[in-house]
């Protein structure tokens, strides 16, 4: 087991979690022909490549969707859709685009693709998740091969915003056809949507004309298989190839099982998510309370079976230049604290709703535990079981007081994981939950526009001691997760702590994240 606290930023130690992706093209268009089924954990309720769903969201519309940059197996920048890039003044980054690239359904790429994609986003009617961190960003088409983002204040994280997956293009041409983007796709990927069975299963077959090569595998199936024991019995009489987020219990007991290879890696971390727009959640000092009450070494004992470690603070890995040490380990195992705290509040006697996915099952686990500990303080935390579908739902409208949510850092700046977060309205938490904090949006805005590196983590430093003050999310504990597959696929590559693909069989890029 690696230590979590080395856990890198790059791509190749995001490959399991989803906030970076991998692109492992073909070697050649003729090699490997084949079909890969992968049983997954979640359920694909929608294609929208601009509205972030779940992990499963994220396996499938990378496959079919392009981004302009992305990453490579070090967690460094490189084009996808684009050519080259570059900040020719502070404020003013230019883009040039690949030649010869089409969509699916025959469409041409060009700048106005970029220019509406970029105006999608921004629109407030379509809800896409990264449209607060785009707010204020001009874009424009120099010509057809060159894109023109005038930004608002300088941002240094701006290109990596670029990188993330919620900035899919789309066709413009085909766009203005009106088409249901949640059940149909049209992209410039190496993938295009063969077929689309909302919350059971999603294939996607081979783009013979991807401008990098096609991709050597056929088609992939992607099979919902909420179960645990039914998605490892899948992988074990053959009707899956792989199968995610391995059962924390059962990693050990796959790796010795005969034909079967497992690999992982530490990948993300588990939080508690407060809804601050509720009464019962709106006192800081009641959610430091929820902090201080947790047992994070019983909770990653109990969960995790040695493949978790205790995070009392901020999720900054040391190996990061932003770790601060200061917000590594604020919040201790300490009930006479956490009692204080909320008498404190005039909060003694609490009952919170506490929602709670029921699969996988070790969100049960930590939340049984968690409610065990806020019931020694004298909060009493009402479990709602419910599968994780609901959860997203309630978590975007606000209709929870505390949630139970595994992510992981969003890519290499601090901006942009933070962004995503923490941003006043911001789509992934922030909307649902009503937040809005003045001092939070602006050490934000601060940090996105300090050039000076040294002066960049004073504000950040600032900022993630700031957030520990008023604990809007409480964090757990750092989870690995675990991947397992036939060991009879070739060429199955450990990339720097990821899993990935570059055989004759298997060549399948941003597949192995969750």
């Amino acid at each position: 087991m690696v230590n979590r606290r080395q856990l890198m930023f790059g791509a190749a130690a995001m490959g399991l979690t989803g906030s970076l992706a991998f692109r492992a093209y073909a070697q050649s268009a003729a090699a490997g022909e084949g079909t890969l089924t992968f049983g997954t954990l979640g359920l694909l309720a929608g294609l929208d490549p601009h509205v972030a769903a779940s992990s499963v969201w994220r396996k499938t519309t990378t496959m079919i969707y392009d981004r302009l940059l992305g990453y490579d197996t070090t967690g460094k920048l490189q084009g996808e859709l684009a050519e080259s890039w570059e900040f020719s003044d502070p404020t003013t980054f230019v883009v040039k685009l690949k030649p010869g690239v089409t969509f699916h359904k025959g469409q041409r790429f060009s700048a106005a693709d970029v220019v509406y994609t970029f105006s999608r986003i921004q629109d407030p009617a379509v809800g896409a998740t990264l449209a607060k961190p785009l707010e204020g960003v001009e874009v424009e088409s120099r010509d057809d091969a060159t894109v023109v983002f005038k930004l608002p204040q300088p941002d240094v994280s701006f290109p990596s915003l670029l990188a993330s997956e919620e900035v899919a293009i789309v066709s413009a041409e085909w766009m203005a056809g009106s088409p249901n983007v949640s059940v149909e796709a049209n992209g410039t990927g190496p993938f295009m949507l063969e077929s689309f069975d909302p919350k059971v299963q999603t294939v996607v077959k081979r783009n013979p004309d991807f401008y990098d090569g096609p991709a050597k595998l056929e088609s992939i199936i992607f099979r919902s298989i909420a179960d645990d024991s039914a998605r490892i019995n899948a992988l074990k009489t053959g009707s899956v190839d792989l199968i995610d987020t391995v059962p924390w219990n059962q990693i050990d007991g796959l790796k010795n099982a005969p034909g079967l290879t497992v690999f992982s890696a530490p990948a993300a971390f588990m939080s508690l998510w407060c809804n601050v727009s509720r009464p019962v959640m709106a006192d800081p000092r009641v959610r430091r309370a929820i902090a201080y009450a947790i047992d994070r070494n019983a909770v990653s004992t109990a969960a995790f079976f040695g493949y978790g470690a205790p995070l009392g603070g901020l999720p900054m890995p040391e190996t990061s230049p932003f770790h601060n040490p200061e917000s590594a380990e604020i919040f201790n195992y300490d009930p006479e604290k956490a009692r204080a705290l909320l008498k404190e509040a005039g909060a003694e006697g609490l009952e919170i709703e506490f929602l709670v996915s029921q699969a996988p099952a070790v969100y049960v686990v930590v939340g049984q535990i968690v409610a065990a500990n806020l019931a020694a303080v004298g909060i009493k935390a009402n479990i709602q079981l419910v599968d994780f579908p609901t959860v997203v739902e309630r978590k975007n409208s606000g209709n929870y007081d505390l949630v139970i949510y595994g992510t992981n850092i969003r890519g290499p700046d601090p901006n942009l994981a933070y962004s995503y977060f923490f941003e006043p309205g911001t789509g992934f938490w922030a909307n649902g939950a009503k937040f809005q904090d003045p001092k939070v949006s602006d050490l934000l805005a601060r940090g996105r526009s300090e050039l000076d590196s040294e002066k960049r983590k004073e504000v950040y430093k600032e900022l993630e001691l700031y957030l520990l003050e008023i604990s809007p999310w409480i964090f757990i504990t750092w989870r690995d997760d675990a991947m397992a597959y036939k060991s009879s696929l070739q060429g199955m590559a450990h990339l720097e702590g990821a899993l990935n693909v570059v055989s004759v069989s298997i060549s399948a890029p941003h597949l192995f994240w969750s």
